[in-house]
C-alpha cells in the first residue's frame, strides 16, 4: 500500500473524529491543512490488516491537531502528525 494512500487513510479518520465531536453543531466540511513527522517503517503489502489508531493532541477554535499510527499485527509501520 502507497504511502500516501496510508496518509490519507489516516487524515479521512481524524476528519471523522472532528465531525463526530461536532455532532451538535451544524454539519460543516473539514479541511486537511498539515502534515508533520510523517515516518514510514515498514511496507504494507496485500494481506496486511491495517490498524489506524488516531489520538487528539490539540484543540483550538477550529483547528484540531492528531496523532496518527498505522499499525499492522502490532508493529508500527507509520506515523505522523494530522493538522485539521
Amino acid at each position: 500500500m502507497p504511502g500516501v494512500l496510508i496518509v490519507e487513510a489516516m487524515a479521512q479518520t481524524a476528519g471523522a473524529i472532528c465531525l463526530w465531536k461536532m455532532r451538535s453543531e451544524k454539519p460543516s466540511l473539514v479541511y486537511f491543512m498539515t502534515i508533520d513527522n510523517a515516518k514510514f517503517r515498514r511496507p504494507v503489502v496485500p494481506g496486511d490488516r491495517l490498524e489506524l489508531h488516531v489520538r487528539k493532541l490539540k484543540h483550538r477554535g477550529n483547528i484540531w491537531k492528531y496523532a496518527c499510527e498505522a499499525i499492522v499485527d502490532g508493529i508500527r509501520v507509520a506515523e505522523a502528525e494530522i493538522t485539521r
